[in-house]
């Protein structure tokens, strides 16, 4: 349905109960350490993920090139979330690999469930957004499972959820408690934007640097027509 694969482009794919619009930029290159995938599963949910390796531009995408086929096998197993994460953990710190991961699950009916490990990506949506900074996939010992870290959410009810990479934040790590501050602003801001403008209305508010960047956002609608999945734009 969708994947990035660290280069850049944009859209909006519908297929119904779901519509998923997302933006990738990789910086100054062809390819960036940045991946966005999106794609339905047998149980009719839509499993997501949003990833930022360390570095960007060529550096992150030599990431990919030396994780993407152990990442893809993991991902496309659909264990659960939980076990996903910690096995990709594991493999990460064996390689001496670093990464920020949020992945997650809308269901039909609006139940949601994601994990987000990183300071690099943050959900909006589904309440409050994620405000946690904590250490990369790779530097994780399962031993300090916690919220230091590790983000393990559960939500009902939920329309629409976004998913943005710290690109968007400018220096993250300069003035950590204005940059939760940002990811709250942007997460009003987003609320109630179009999927098609998500990426526009991004621009406006944040604080764009020199880095990747990656936006996911998925909303349910249903309407009368016979499901399609197609692009737009």
């Amino acid at each position: 349905m969708i994947d990035s694969l660290g280069g850049p482009g944009s859209g909006v794919v519908v297929r119904e109960p779901f519509r998923v619009a997302w933006y990738s930029r990789p910086s100054g290159g062809e390819r960036g350490g940045d991946r966005i995938a999106a794609a339905p599963d047998p149980e009719g949910g839509l499993r997501f993920y949003v990833a930022d390796a360390t570095g960007h531009g060529e550096l992150g995408a030599g990431f990919w090139r030396r994780n993407a086929a152990a990442f893809d096998e993991a991902w496309v197993a659909r264990g659960d979330l939980r076990s996903f994460v910690l096995g990709m953990n594991d493999r990460l710190a064996a390689a001496g690999e670093q990464l920020c991961l949020a992945a997650g699950r809308l269901d039909p009916a609006g139940g949601l469930s994601f994990v987000v490990h990183g300071y690099g990506v943050h959900v909006l949506g589904a309440g409050p957004p994620v405000r946690r900074f904590g250490p990369k996939l790779g530097w994780f010992e399962s031993s300090r499972w916690g919220p230091g870290g590790y983000v393990e959410h559960v939500a009902t009810g939920v329309r629409r959820v976004i998913v943005i990479s710290d690109g968007w934040l400018g220096d993250d790590f300069a003035d950590p408690p204005a940059t939760l501050r940002l990811v709250e602003a942007m997460g009003e801001a987003l609320r109630d934007v179009p999927l098609e403008d998500l990426a526009a209305r991004a621009f406006e508010i944040g604080d764009v640097r020199d880095d990747d960047l990656s936006l996911l956002g998925t909303e349910l609608f249903s309407s009368r027509a016979a499901p399609v999945d197609r692009l737009l734009g």
